[in-house]
């Protein structure tokens, strides 16, 4: 059973989490939902019953903005989202030691994901990414036609929310074009494995295609599946890619 935990991050920052550790297991996945997401995700749910069964732990939050998060979009920024994924590593480390932490993110969350790698190359021991943005400023300004892309580089705000607003403008646009990944080189890309939509309609395919090409990282394109995986079958294939990674 997973417990709800608020964690304080840098600035006291409250992070509301959903922690399913516990004493007998052998390892721990971080999970990072995507843009709009939260931490409730059906996927990472159903991640935290099959990597139960396998004794190890899962852990996961919102980001800033998101989900039952108290925080304002001024908080959503790169520094900040980095900053949660440090304060969730460094509770999970201070509490369960050494064992192997492994990290499964979505969409933006594998931006953030790749981000926190580049930085701190050697906190996950494996990597699972399930239609990671890393091109995200491009994806950002995909989801406007021309008037909302003016109106954004002019500086108004657009609602990227579902269940709750998300307002952003052209500061979120910038702070993330300053932190390019895509273009970087990963160290240890044999710890990453990309799982990917044949037809997904958030995160072109052939942003995963280029940067594993480059890289030399693993990647499985998942035929006729779009970026939420609604097909039938699509999730479980997430799920048993996920779990022979990580086993």
């Amino acid at each position: 059973m997973r417990k709800e935990i608020l964690l304080h991050a840098k600035d006291n920052l409250k992070m509301t989490c959903l922690d399913g550790c516990y004493p007998e297991q052998r390892a721990i996945v971080l999970c990072l939902h995507g843009l709009a997401g939260d931490k409730n995700s059906s996927v990472i749910d159903r991640l935290s019953q099959v990597m139960k069964d396998e004794n190890i732990g899962t852990f996961t939050f919102d980001w800033p903005a998101h989900g039952n998060s108290p925080e304002p979009e001024r908080y959503f920024t790169t520094a900040y989202c980095q900053e949660y994924i440090r304060a969730a590593v460094s509770f999970l480390k201070d509490r369960y030691g050494s064992l192997p932490l492994y990290c499964f993110a979505t969409s933006f969350g594998g931006y953030m994901a790749m981000l926190y790698h580049l930085n701190h190359p050697d906190t996950f021991d494996r990597i699972f990414l399930r239609s990671p943005a890393l091109n995200i400023a491009d994806t950002l300004t995909g989801f406007m036609n021309e008037d909302q892309m003016t109106d954004f580089m002019n500086g108004k705000e657009l609602d990227f929310g579902f269940d709750r607003p998300l307002l952003l403008g052209k500061a979120h646009y910038d702070d993330i074009r300053a932190h390019d990944i895509y273009s970087l080189a990963p160290l240890y890309p044999e710890k990453i494995f990309i799982i990917h939509g044949e037809l997904d309609d958030v995160v072109p395919v052939r942003d995963s295609q280029l940067y594993a090409e480059r890289n030399g990282i693993k990647l499985y394109v998942l035929a006729g599946a779009d970026h939420r995986y609604k097909n039938s079958g699509d999730v479980e294939t997430v799920m048993e890619k996920a779990k022979r990674w990580f086993l």
